[in-house]
């Protein structure tokens, strides 16, 4: 045994009674062999350094709990259905981290069953998930459980490697207590390989580790180590030394196991010397402390050595008694074994039922599962019918008021075209009476001059009237605003152009003072009905022989237009609703013109939909002003701070 037992001891007499007292980085609790007996020496290096349950902190859920109950619970099947469990609900919550977790516990409970294929592939699985994760520390557990798989199998080169993949992990984290019982099995590994080299480094490195963390129980385990290798050696009194100061150690610990299978190794030690009667008092007390701690391993391979050394001292009736002990115990332990297989077998068996009551309710479970989901179904089907009739009904009611607007705006777009139509065309009724008068006075150049004017003033109606029409045309139910730079006095020039005959026709004097630089930024055509609108409405309230002017001016960042008459005025009361079309009552020009009553509300409306304002002064037998401001080409809209420049203007 020797060195394999050592291992045992790591984790079965010490690791346990250690757990509450370590200050490591990890603080690892490796899971304890339950079988009643130990199958062999190899079988000793098992399950070091697994199932972390300090390694990583996170929040406390249904599945935390559950890992607490699987590594509080003793009995193999019970821990394994627990394992099993955590796996199952850790992949349908894509739950990484608890699903490498149950892995590991998983593993080691086939590990402890024997079942080493089962217990190979959970345990490759989830190191891959540790791995992609980050858990270092998980990962170093996770090799070095799978280093005892191999060992179980006896392929001690696979074991090997898998355990330095583990130390080098340790190592990088700083585990000192993992490093050094890593370091422990390694060098058993190369012992038992043969490598004694290897096996004595890391035997000195282990007693380093484990004096620096202080673990005693762990010293005498790398001292023990050494030797056996330096027993290999032919150093025999340096290895009866060091065996007996780990026995020492070991005794102070109350180490039973550990102590008696020291004491026999020491015996070999002597018998292969030739120290007979030293061999057989260490083999001795070996038996006592085996015999009253029920340790059959150490009394079967006792009593085989007993009988050797009783033998070599001609005491042949003793060591024929020694030797039917020897088989005996041999037999036990075979008998408990098979025991151990059958106790495996029904422990699978038990296994196998619980996880078919799990798969039942995980059954029932899906098929509430479906009649909820179908019962959501429909009532998202429901939901999605009563959005459709309600948008149904919405987009209906919407459709009847954008119906009703188009038909305002068509009335609208009607109203401004007879509006901007009926001044020019009523000026021809003057121009008839001209003709008329001048071909009766055989004035012929005058009337020559006048059909110019007639001429002129016909191809501009017909321009004002395709401008018109293909502005309705452009419309899709609303006034357009397409602001774009617009010079003022190209605006201006030609609406009193066309304004023109009808000025004649009552001996109205028509003038702008508009500088040539100035630009508008502003709907072209709702601003040239804005100009349109004022002068007519001048023209039709200003007596013959009067004056209109048109004058344009900057004013900080904005233009002001004025559009100035001599006509009949307004009195006071009549200016407050002047932009408003209450009574849609048209009111009589001075020579009997005739309006629709929408001019001033469509300029008002215009002049607010190019961002500007526009204000009235007017006094009666004197005249009337229209002041308004407009933005200045690519400089801001008016604003509430702008408004006041009008104030100022007198």
């Amino acid at each position: 045994m020797g060195v394999g037992a050592i291992s045992i001891l790591i984790r079965k007499s010490i690791i346990q009674p250690i757990k509450n007292r370590m200050h490591f980085k990890n603080s690892n609790n490796t899971i304890l062999f339950q079988s009643a007996s130990f199958r062999g020496t190899l079988f000793g290096c098992l399950l070091l350094l697994s199932c972390s349950l300090w390694g990583q902190s996170v929040k406390s859920n249904d599945l935390e709990v559950l890992l607490d109950s699987v590594s509080e619970e003793t009995n193999i099947g019970d821990k394994l259905l627990l394992a099993k469990t955590i796996a199952d609900r850790a992949r349908s919550g894509n739950e990484s981290y608890y699903l490498q977790k149950a892995l590991l516990y998983q593993g080691g409970a086939y590990t402890q069953l024997g079942a080493t294929e089962k217990a190979l592939k959970c345990l490759v699985e989830g190191a891959q998930i540790a791995e992609n994760l980050g858990l270092t520390s998980e990962l170093g557990e996770f090799y070095g459980q799978i280093s005892n798989v191999y060992t179980l199998v006896g392929d001690l080169s696979v074991s090997l490697s898998y355990q330095k993949k583990a130390l080098h992990i340790f190592q990088s984290e700083e585990d000192v207590f993992s490093e050094g019982l890593a370091s422990i099995n390694i060098g058993y590994d190369y012992y038992t390989l043969g490598q004694l080299d290897s096996a004595s480094f890391y035997s000195q490195k282990a007693r380093e580790l484990m004096s620096k963390v202080g673990f005693d129980r762990g010293v005498a385990y790398a001292i023990g180590n050494e030797a056996l290798v330096l027993w290999k050696r032919g150093a025999y009194e340096q290895a009866t030394n060091d065996l007996l100061q780990a026995i020492a150690i070991l005794k102070e610990e109350e180490d039973a196991y550990a102590v008696s299978d020291y004491l026999i190794k020491l015996g070999e030690l002597k018998f292969e010397i030739g120290a007979v009667q030293a061999a057989r008092e260490k083999v001795e007390e070996a038996l006592a402390i085996s015999k009253a701690e029920g340790l059959h391993e150490q009394l079967r391979d006792g009593n085989l050595l007993l009988s050797k050394i009783l033998e070599k001292q001609t005491l042949f009736e003793q060591a024929m008694y020694h030797a039917f002990l020897y088989m005996n115990y041999k037999d036990s332990i075979q008998n408990m074994e098979k025991l151990n297989e059958l106790a495996d077998l029904r422990t699978e068996y038990e296994v196998g039922q619980k996880q078919t009551e799990v798969d039942l309710l995980t059954a029932e479970k899906k098929t509430q599962q479906v009649v909820m989901l179908a019962i959501a179904v429909l009532a998202l089907v429901l939901l999605v019918l009563g959005i459709i009739i309600y948008r149904f009904y919405r987009e209906k009611s919407k459709i009847n008021v954008e119906l009703n607007r188009l038909i305002q705006t068509k009335d609208r777009f009607f109203s401004i075209i007879s509006h901007d139509l009926r001044g020019p065309i009523s000026s021809f009724q003057g121009v008839s009476r001209m003709i008329k008068f001048l071909a009766i006075g055989k004035q012929t150049d005058q009337l020559i001059e006048l059909a110019d004017d007639v001429s002129d003033s016909a191809s501009k109606l017909s321009g004002l009237l395709d401008n018109l029409l293909t502005w309705a045309l452009q419309q899709k139910g609303h006034f357009p605003y397409k602001p774009e730079p617009v010079a003022c006095q190209g605006a201006v020039q030609e609406v009193l152009g066309t304004l023109k005959a009808t000025a004649e026709s009552k001996n109205i004097t028509l003038a702008a003072d508009v500088p040539a630089e100035l630009q508008f930024w502003v709907d072209r055509n709702s601003t040239l009905t804005i100009i349109r609108n004022l002068v007519n409405n001048s023209i039709k309230f200003t007596p013959e022989g009067g004056k209109i002017e048109v004058k344009c001016m900057a004013k900080d960042a904005h233009i002001q237009m004025q559009v100035i008459d001599t006509g009949v005025g307004m009195p006071a009361e009549k200016l407050d609703g002047l932009f408003e079309l209450k009574d849609k009552k048209s009111t009589y020009g001075t020579s009997g013109e005739k309006g629709l009553g929408l001019g001033l509300q469509l300029v008002h409306e215009f002049v607010m939909m190019n961002k500007g304002v526009i204000k009235v002064r007017s006094t009666e037998g004197v005249g009337t002003t229209f002041d308004m401001l407009f933005p200045r080409h690519q400089d801001a809209e008016v604003t509430e701070e702008n408004k006041a420049v009008l104030d100022t203007i007198k």
